[in-house]
């Protein structure tokens, strides 16, 4: 696994590119979690590629939205659509997939 961190006229990117055992897969992906961001709200986008033994080649689009409520307390929201396979935190199943929670940050 290898996850390399970029920062570009002020904003933050990531990338990775990885290789899982037993199953052979590879996989690669990018994320801006900040293309907007203000005090209170912040919108990121994340994509991910793949080729993996069973499932063949696909990927993965995302949008997350951050809301600050207070000081402490954040409202985080992801959507997005993804091909059949496997990703962290989600289904092997194609389709429409989306989460939300909410967060305590202690400064």
């Amino acid at each position: 696994y290898l996850l390399n961190y970029l920062r570009i006229k002020g904003r933050f990117y990531t990338g990775y590119l990885r290789y899982s055992f037993p199953l052979n897969g590879i996989g690669a992906g990018v994320a801006a979690p900040e293309i907007i961001s203000t005090e209170r709200f912040s919108l990121g986008l994340t994509a991910d590629f793949w080729q993996q033994q069973f499932y063949g080649r696909g990927g993965a689009l995302s949008a997350t939205i951050n809301f600050n409520l207070t000081r402490n307390w954040q409202i985080t929201a992801t959507a997005g659509w993804k091909t059949p396979g496997y990703i962290i935190g989600k289904t092997t199943a194609p389709g429409f997939t989306a989460t939300t929670g909410l967060s305590y940050i202690r400064h």
